[in-house]
Formats: C-alpha cells, structure tokens, sequence
C-alpha cells in the first residue's frame, strides 16, 4: 500500500462491491465502508 487510490486500488473496490452486491462503481461511499467493517476476514 501507497497511500494513492490508483487503478489497481479502484479495480480491487469494484470487484468487491460486486461480490458483495453493491454498486459498482469503483467509489467507497457509506455503503461499501459499511460492508467492509463487517468482514471477518480482509
């Protein structure tokens, strides 16, 4: 980790707003925050 929200960082928050039923959208709004401080395993 950089500290830069790059392309690779976007293309790793699209994949899992798609695998946990989000919109896609690359952007971690409340939602995706959401579903990532309720992961068990990061």
């Amino acid at each position: 980790m950089d500290g830069v929200f790059g392309i690779l960082t976007e293309k790793a928050v699209k994949e899992f707003q798609h695998k946990n039923g989000l919109v896609v959208d690359g952007i971690v709004g409340p939602k995706t925050w959401a579903k990532l401080f309720n992961q068990k395993n990061i």
